[in-house]
């Protein structure tokens, strides 16, 4: 009867021992890849910042090829100026710049002061 006992215990230590060591591995297994999901997150922070960043650079392009367009239509227009201022004539040269002007300023939604 001891003997069965005996054979029983050892099973049952066994089995209690098995899970305990399988249960610290899975632990061990967690700790190791924390910081791996902490990392994640850190990336995930930083490709929101970089997609941000990207869409700021876009609108600053855009404002930037507007402003462009504007210098063109104001040389544009100073041009015709000195033109006129020169030589007198050029007032077609004139009337179209001030028209270019115009369509900018209006297109841009700026009221020109007549």
């Amino acid at each position: 009867m001891w003997k069965t006992i005996d054979i029983t215990t050892t099973i049952l230590t066994f089995c209690l021992l098995l899970s305990n060591f399988i249960l610290m591995i899975i632990m061990w297994v967690d700790k190791a890849k924390t910081p791996e999901k902490n990392q994640n997150a850190r990336i995930t922070v930083i490709e929101d910042e970089i997609k941000d960043i990207y869409e700021k650079i876009g609108k600053d392009n855009n404002r930037l090829i507007e402003l462009e367009k504007g210098n063109v239509v104001t040389q544009e227009a100073i041009l015709a100026l000195l033109s006129h201022a020169i030589d007198g004539n050029n007032t077609d040269g004139l009337k179209k710049a001030k028209d270019n002007l115009q369509t900018y300023l209006t297109h841009k939604g700026v009221t020109s002061i007549e």
